[in-house]
């Protein structure tokens, strides 16, 4: 029931938004959604190069134009990264 903190190389994101699935902790009441913070993990509108995955929706946005090219999405927990949890975007 661990969360993976996704990292994606280069570019920082900003967490846009979050929808919840119904009964998950993670959200304020049940079936809504958060937009103000996503547990205690992150605020909605801030900047990261890391965030964490939970049930439901993480929206994200970020510049590929300042670093045109492929990049690499992984699970920073590197037993998971070496088994292929990862993945690279164009």
């Amino acid at each position: 029931n661990s969360k993976h903190p996704l990292h994606l190389h280069v570019h920082h994101m900003q967490i846009v938004g979050y929808d919840c699935v119904s009964g998950s902790p993670n959200c304020a009441t049940s079936g809504d959604t958060d937009e103000k913070n996503i547990g205690n993990w992150v605020q909605v509108g801030e900047w990261r190069d890391i965030f964490p995955t939970f049930e439901g929706r993480i929206i994200v946005r970020f510049r590929a134009t300042d670093f045109p090219g492929e990049t690499m999405l992984h699970c920073h927990f590197l037993r998971h990264e070496d088994l292929g949890m990862m993945d690279s975007i164009l």
